[in-house]
């Protein structure tokens, strides 16, 4: 292939106004350059002057100075923030410089926000510090890590199904979930430290990586309504604000409200759900010849069942990982999630044969609305429900999802212009509001009976508020979680399609980002 054409080069497709309006935006990001360089030449000038000054130092000198010629030579040479001048790579495709040093740099700073907290606030358990049960600590670390192995590869290996954006969903869910996990341990415990009003250094335990893990997987389902049509500089930013937020309504809900949210049907599905589709309306639908690479092919469709696979085997752990073992809680979590999960399995392939259009079975359903009873049995996983409630919700969540895919997503991107490219309103906002409406019910019919000494361990405020008061503050969790997080979302979406960020140009494919193999271009 030939050099890539002029048309689709980065600076073809910006006015000169709004090419001045963002580099005046990302000047900001200049200063570490301009320090660099002023280093540079100071010491440069300096070793000049050591070197004529002492003739016993002149070869050690020189030497200095020529490498900081050659420092200073290399960093004059790199293309200021506001060159956009597009680049060519091996492929033949274009790209702009400044957009690998605005990712790095963000990325850059996000890890020393997130390297400063954990050397001001936390700690390693040690024989000292800590009492904790070593054999108790490692009982939690096999759960942990199926919600680790839900997380990196379930969630990574869902998004390949795009054809030709496999390697970069795979990829930035990898990113993105690491810097959630670190930002994620840190937002949560601060939240609840400030909330609380007792500041103390935090230390580290399996649960606090749960919370990480849980974290990310709030954003990794907002990245879903986003996928291929955001930059990775976008995505940092995404992921330290949306942490943000996302802890202050986990705090609001379990802290505050104190509500029984074991497996985050509101707080995880329902929050990351509404953001992402909040983000997504904000940077608008691509135009039609945009979403030609919006489509799955043969073998896209095959990787991404790895991951709908993962996530269904590995969904029980994710609801049941922080429910305690008192009175059979963490046991019934299991048993309800495995039911739910089967259930919704069966009702979407049954759905799926009756709703498509071809009346075969569409593997977008199969990748996502088979999963929807792991989601909507999150709330009520460890409540007193009956093996026939937890088949019930995933049956009805099973063909709600395949309903929502067929039918209300494509209406909702025509009306109010939304493109939800996972679909993740109908595999994490429906049924989360399911399931966050089926653990208010259950709630309210609540037996004290039935639970005994374990009430307190289910429902925190029991103590001091009826079954019918807890059933109120349910609901309210799930009003409180759809809305933070569609007006958080609205917020961030507005923030990311300013003048500050670039956008992406090729929407749903690798090769603005990825070096792609010539073969593949076929």
């Amino acid at each position: 292939m030939g050099k890539f054409k002029l048309s689709r080069s980065f600076n073809n497709r910006r006015s000169p106004s709004a090419t001045t309006a963002l580099h005046f935006g990302w000047s900001r990001f200049r200063l570490p350059t301009l320090l660099c360089k002023t280093s540079f030449f100071i010491f440069r000038c300096r070793a000049q002057q050591l070197a004529s000054a002492k003739e016993s130092r002149v070869m050690v000198f020189t030497r200095l100075s020529a490498f900081a010629d050659k420092m200073w030579n290399s960093i004059a040479t790199m293309p200021s923030e506001g060159d956009y001048n597009a680049v060519s790579t091996p492929n033949g495709r274009s790209h702009a410089p400044t957009a690998e040093k605005c990712f790095a740099l963000s990325l850059v700073l996000f890890e020393v926000v997130c390297l400063i907290f954990f050397a001001l606030k936390f700690d390693m358990p040690s024989p000292k510090n800590n009492d904790a049960d070593t054999v108790s600590t490692m009982n939690s670390y096999p759960m942990y890590m199926d919600v680790h192995v839900m997380i990196y590869i379930g969630f990574g290996f869902l998004m390949t199904f795009l054809r030709k954006y496999s390697m970069s969903a795979v990829s930035l869910n990898f990113v993105v979930a690491v810097l959630s996990l670190q930002w994620g341990i840190i937002a949560v415990t601060m939240a609840h430290q400030i909330g609380s009003n007792h500041f103390t250094t935090k230390l580290l335990d399996i649960p606090t990586m749960i919370n990480g893990d849980f974290a990310a997987g709030a954003v990794l389902i907002s990245f879903g309504a986003v996928l291929g049509k955001t930059t990775p500089t976008q995505l940092v930013w995404m992921t330290f604000l949306e942490i943000i937020f996302y802890a202050f309504n986990e705090y609001l809900v379990l802290e505050e409200f104190k509500v029984s949210d074991a497996g985050g049907s509101m707080v995880i599905h329902t929050f990351g759900a509404f953001f992402g589709l909040a983000v997504t309306t904000m940077l608008g639908v691509p135009t039609e010849s945009e979403q030609v690479h919006n489509t799955s092919r043969y073998h896209s469709d095959v990787f991404a069942m790895i991951g709908t696979l993962f996530l269904w085997m590995y969904w029980p752990s994710f609801n049941a990982a922080l429910v305690g073992s008192e009175g059979f809680q963490q046991e019934r979590a299991v048993m309800n999630t495995v039911l739910s999960i089967a259930a919704s399995c069966a009702s979407a392939f049954a759905a799926t044969k009756m709703m498509s259009h071809t009346k075969k079975f569409d593997m977008v359903h199969v990748q996502n609305a088979t999963l929807a009873g792991g989601v909507a049995m999150g709330t009520s996983c460890n409540l007193a429900i009956s093996p026939a409630a937890a088949i019930t919700v995933g049956l009805v969540v099973g063909i709600a999802s395949t309903v929502g895919f067929c039918y209300v997503t494509p209406r909702l991107e025509q009306v109010i212009r939304m493109s939800d490219t996972c679909g993740i309103l109908n595999l994490h906002g429906m049924p989360g509001v399911v399931g966050g409406l089926a653990g208010a019910i259950v709630t309210f019919a609540a037996s004290d009976d039935f639970y005994g000494d374990s009430l307190t361990n289910v429902y925190a405020a029991r103590a001091y508020r009826s079954a019918s008061e807890q059933g109120w503050y349910q609901l309210l969790a799930i009003a409180s979680s759809a809305g933070i997080g569609a007006i958080s979302g609205l917020l961030v979406g507005f923030f990311l399609k300013s003048k500050l960020f670039r956008q992406q140009k090729l929407k749903y494919e690798d090769d603005e980002w990825f070096y792609v193999p010539e073969e593949c271009h076929a």
